[in-house]
């Protein structure tokens, strides 16, 4: 089975795996697009080796086995499809094993860096900002 996030923790000693999906909060207009785009089409791809099926090969046939490997058969090894993963759109925990590098920023916070900034551009003509520049270069 192909996993879509393979993490390890070393401190625990396990593989947490899980299906990333995207970030419906995310700030890049194209990425939210997309995201609109494949919203209900896309789900989990299950990978099933030739064989694996029932339909396809068999058993594997060597003439030498050097190594004394085995391949033992049964239903029971036999990979089960997941269902498909739903999930919720105000979704803010990661899952298991997985944590946040940074904390997103608060619309909040984005409107009070928009009032604050100031444009000190206005009024003044490039000639005058480049003879500022050349003052400040000679001394």
């Amino acid at each position: 089975q192909i996993s879509y996030y393979l993490g390890y923790s070393a401190m625990k000693d396990h593989f947490p795996s899980d299906v990333m999906m995207p970030n419906p909060e995310c700030l890049n207009n194209c990425c939210r697009n997309q995201q609109a785009k494949y919203k209900g089409k896309w789900a989990p791809q299950v990978w099933l080796g030739k064989g694996h099926d029932g339909k396809e090969g068999g058993e594997a046939v060597h003439e030498d086995n050097d190594w004394g490997i085995e391949v033992c058969g049964g239903s029971d090894n036999l990979p089960t499809v997941p269902k498909p993963v739903e999930t919720s759109e105000a979704s803010e925990a990661p899952a298991q094993g997985l944590e946040f590098q940074y904390e997103q920023r608060t619309k909040e916070e984005d409107q009070l860096d928009n009032e604050n900034t100031v444009d000190s551009s206005e009024g003044v003509s490039l000639d005058d900002l480049m003879m500022q520049f050349n003052k400040v270069q000679s001394t």
